[in-house]
């Protein structure tokens, strides 16, 4: 079989977009031949990733299409077979904790196919969804979760690639063999996030035949909407920041505390490289691991990024057998939504992050990236007593059995958090198929 083709994949898969603007389209399916049509229409102007972006002008548009979506794109003869190809994790609804109600205007299961834009300009923008839309119109019902004058979910950077709690986003990404290369130990198996090359080291489904034939060269994605509560963080550390570190200025201790809590300072620094001040030399460094940090004096066992990214830290013996070296590894693409808080007060604007979490396997990867976050009991590292705590930052506190503490290690002793604010609501949650553009140009030729 040949390997990877990029201009077979969507480019959103291969590369970070560097335009601070995207637009997000959920739509329904009401006639399946005209969306099929529109899909035609769209198809020249999907990115993939052999385009050059610096010479391609906006918008970049990719097109995620969900279980449902597929039901109702294809046709009946069509979709026979595909119930038992495709896996379950992408079938079945996601987590109650994380689907989300869409603000009340619509179920997740409505939602058939999502039409993303980027743009670096407000104009261009509004080009690109007018083009969509007009598009849509005759296959199409636009599901719309916001009511006001902006109905779309739209992302808007608020400068560089700096996230609501104030954090450098887009640093770890992992350094992935897109041509599947041999022996290249040192690049990610790109069977981690294209579909179509089935092996026994790197799962994914549909393993073989014609629906594999369908994905292949795609990627699942989870589409996430997520309400990020800044106020209350912010509030958090006022309130904690002194017993922390009670010796050092408040400001600082704010700034330490916040650090602990992601395993970065505000600026990217690791606190692994170093765990007293940022260093912005080492503002987007990757080069580090945990192990000579087992008790986590440097950088806290439940940090976020420890949880969800544990690099060479010890694994499980029940853990180990199923999880590739150096943890699941997971594509993050994304943008903030909503203006910056000003502030400790809550204004009451709502404010968070459009993510998108690329992988093969969602069940292997994404969502086993959400356990470790919601209850840290994969790693002999954790105490035996404190394996249902979870990420200070981003866990749901709703996990059964989970405990909302956490302790920081000093120099002194441990510094005990108590009841870990809920920092994250989920608006929603979309599991979506990104096929390469032989599946989507197989896909609105179905039956036409």
């Amino acid at each position: 079989m040949p390997g990877p083709a990029r201009e077979n994949i969507q480019g959103i898969i291969t590369q970070r977009y560097a335009y601070p603007l995207a637009r997000h389209l959920l739509l329904k399916t009401t006639d399946a031949a005209q969306a099929r049509a529109c899909l035609r229409e769209w198809l020249p102007k999907v990115t993939s990733a052999s385009d050059d972006l610096s010479a391609r002008p906006e918008p970049l548009v990719n097109i995620g299409i969900t279980w449902p979506g597929l039901e109702a794109l294809l046709t009946a003869e069509r979709i026979v077979g595909a119930e038992t190809a495709f896996p379950a994790d992408f079938r079945e609804p996601p987590p109650e904790a994380v689907a989300g109600e869409w603000k009340g205007r619509f179920s997740g299961g409505e939602v058939h196919v999502v039409v993303s834009v980027h743009c670096r300009t407000e104009a261009g923008l509004d080009d690109a969804s007018r083009m969509v839309r007009q598009g849509a119109e005759a296959g199409f019902v636009e599901l719309t979760p916001n009511a006001d004058r902006d109905p779309a979910i739209t992302a808007r950077s608020i400068g560089g690639r700096k996230l609501h709690f104030g954090f450098l986003d887009g640093i770890s990404e992992p350094a992935v063999n897109w041509d599947d290369e041999p022996d290249r130990p040192d690049l990610v198996d790109v069977r981690q996030f294209l579909l179509g090359y089935w092996s026994e080291t790197v799962q994914s489904f549909p393993r073989e035949g014609r629906w594999a034939d369908l994905v292949r060269d795609g990627s699942y994605g989870a589409f996430q909407w997520i309400r990020q509560d800044v106020a209350t963080f912010e509030q958090f550390l006022s309130a904690n920041a002194p017993h922390l570190a009670p010796a050092i200025p408040a400001g600082q201790a704010r700034e330490l505390l916040a650090a602990k809590m992601m395993g970065r300072w505000r600026d990217g620094t690791p606190l692994i490289l170093s765990p007293t001040a940022p260093n912005p030399a080492l503002s987007t460094a990757t080069a580090f691991g945990y192990s000579d940090d087992p008790k986590g004096l440097r950088c806290p066992l439940t940090s976020h990024i420890r949880l969800a990214n544990p690099r060479d830290q010890a694994l499980t013996a029940l853990v180990t057998p199923t999880v590739p070296k150096g943890g699941p590894q997971l594509l993050r693409r994304g943008l903030p939504y909503g203006p910056e808080l000003q502030g400790e007060r809550d204004d009451g604007v709502d404010r968070g992050l459009v993510g998108l979490f690329l992988c093969s396997n969602l069940r292997a990867q994404f969502f086993l990236v959400m356990n470790w976050i919601n209850k840290a009991d994969f790693s002999p590292v954790f105490d035996f007593h404190r394996l249902r705590w979870q990420d200070m930052l981003m866990a749901d506190r709703a996990t059964p059995g989970a405990v909302p503490d956490a302790a920081i290690s000093t120099s002194s002793g441990e510094v005990l958090l108590h009841h870990l604010p809920q920092l994250l609501h989920w608006h929603g949650t979309l599991l979506l198929l990104f096929p390469g553009l032989s599946g989507l140009r197989e896909i609105a030729n179905v039956g036409d």
